[in-house]
């Protein structure tokens, strides 16, 4: 028994699995960040939102859309953090853009 938990604890750290215990935080990506953020915290977690600064990968984005969260497993009742664009932030990386290419 000793020996199974022990190759079980063994084989988790050596293929990089961290998230044993972890409850999975769901794909909220492309979601408005209002949703995204009852969504989450209807299922438990805490949640907070982070507005993300002007890239120009986000020039194309919806105001308000979550572009990232993190951590993808976390334990219960932990943290998770939304990353979304705003308007100005998604007219603002229009401008890097054009100004880019």
């Amino acid at each position: 028994m000793l020996e199974s938990w022990l190759w079980l604890a063994g084989s988790a750290i050596l293929n990089g699995i961290d998230h044993i215990g972890k409850k999975e935080v769901p794909n909220v990506l492309e979601l408005d960040v209002a949703e995204a953020k009852k969504h989450l915290t209807d299922m438990g977690f805490r949640v907070s939102a982070v507005l993300v600064k002007p890239e120009r990968k986000y020039a194309k984005k919806r105001n308000g859309e979550v572009v990232d969260y993190a951590p993808y497993w976390v334990e219960k009742k932990g943290l998770v953090k939304l990353y979304y664009v705003d308007k100005e932030v998604v007219e603002e990386s229009k401008k890097i853009g054009f100004f880019h290419r």
